[in-house]
């Protein structure tokens, strides 16, 4: 990218921040290359908020809904530790044992 698309490219990113348009992958993509090939903090600054834009606009990330623990599941991890009370069984046993009650509340 020689220097005079550089800084094309730069105006054009930071006219997309001020008048709100989309940014897209593309966006984050050219912004980073700007950022790398050039010395100026205000490239940096540009790639972080073409960034920060670009996540906002990301739909936000659901958490899996975790499974509901039956009382036979717990009812074996408890014989598992009665078997053998190592620590792997007994963090298992614990967390199954947190869930079901906070289910059951």
């Amino acid at each position: 990218m020689n220097q005079r698309e550089m800084y094309t490219s730069a105006a054009e990113l930071q006219r997309k921040l001020t008048t709100g348009a989309e940014i897209t992958a593309e966006d984050v993509k050219t912004a980073g290359a700007i950022a790398a090939s050039s010395e100026r903090e205000e490239h940096r600054v540009l790639l972080g908020a073409v960034k920060v834009r670009y996540n906002a606009a990301m739909p936000p990330e659901q958490e899996p809904t975790p499974e509901k623990v039956t009382a036979e599941q717990l009812e074996a991890a408890r014989a598992a530790v009665k078997a053998n009370s190592s620590p792997d069984n007994l963090v298992r046993y614990a967390k199954l044992k947190q869930q079901y009650e906070a289910q059951e509340a």
